[in-house]
């Protein structure tokens, strides 16, 4: 399975709230959802969240797990 999110020319970011619902994302999942669907990098995710690489890694594989994905 595999699982895409395009937004072509989209003036708002994909909502957090949207990723968390489809997914059933904890409220910080769904955010660095939102910011790597976005094109943020995990480096720039974790400064601009305020948490560690180790927290966002984490986060990526639940977020991985909850939307059964297995590769980037």
């Amino acid at each position: 399975m595999a699982v895409f999110v395009l937004v072509p020319d989209a003036a708002e970011p994909l909502s957090p709230g949207v990723l968390a619902a489809l997914h059933q994302l904890t409220p910080a999942e769904a955010r660095l959802a939102a910011r790597l669907v976005g094109g943020e990098e995990l480096v720039m995710a974790s400064e601009r969240l305020g948490v560690s690489m180790n927290t966002l890694r984490t986060h990526l594989r639940s977020i991985f797990s909850k939307s059964d994905t297995s590769r980037q």
